[in-house]
């Protein structure tokens, strides 16, 4: 599937704008995101650039939206957020270098859980796409069923913070979400070239932290 890429300022603002999102608020997030993973030290745990870095994104873009009525969830600690003013919601996830790529296609950073599924499922049949294998045994609301899920997916390396905001239709076999039916470029954050620091892995959880009792 070939999604629909909106990458031009205007057909970005329009989107953003159907969206009731206005640019500031995901990039503020984002870059709030990035400066919680430097601020880590050779002090703490290794995998703790990712996580405070997704939470640190989490926070700030929820702050913002809920001043703009969008309401918070977090069911089975999968936080997202939903629109006042239209059928679709939003989270937040890490994603592979071809974030914010045009001639790229990203997936996520890695493997999603349940919850993703099943919000991935939900889209898919919103929009009437028969490409995804249902997941059995999922759990849905009805408002979520009514609902298009939106990932504001985020990548940065040692030039820039790169984000889109993309409505995902499909998880590959391995669990990464890998097919998008509309793409919103965001424009790319340049970076200090004087701001050294080390890209690494990120280890971190993300969502879909489906812990479960064993028998």
């Amino acid at each position: 599937m070939v999604p629909i890429l909106r990458s031009e300022s205007k057909d970005v603002a329009a989107a953003l704008d159907s969206l009731g999102i206005p640019l500031a608020i995901p990039q503020k997030a984002v870059k709030a995101g990035f400066l919680a993973f430097t601020s880590r030290t050779g002090n703490d745990a290794r995998n703790a650039g990712g996580f405070y870095q997704w939470n640190e994104t989490v926070r700030t873009i929820s702050e913002d939206l809920r001043l703009l009525k969008w309401t918070r969830h977090d069911k089975k600690n999968f936080p997202t957020l939903s629109s006042p003013n239209g059928p679709w919601a939003l989270t937040v996830s890490s994603g592979s270098n071809s974030v914010g790529m045009v001639l790229e296609n990203p997936t996520t950073r890695r493997p999603k859980g349940i919850c993703t599924a099943a919000v991935v499922s939900s889209n898919a049949a919103q929009l009437s796409l028969d490409i995804f294998s249902p997941v059995p045994e999922l759990e849905y609301s009805e408002t979520d069923r009514d609902k298009n899920t939106w990932f504001l997916l985020y990548v940065f390396d040692k030039k820039e913070i790169r984000s889109e905001l993309s409505l995902p239709v499909n998880m590959n076999v391995k669990g990464y979400i890998a097919t998008w039916r509309e793409r919103i470029i965001l424009p790319a954050i340049p970076l200090d070239p004087a701001e050294h620091f080390d890209v690494v892995p990120d280890f971190g959880p993300d969502v879909d932290i489906d812990i479960q009792r064993r028998a």
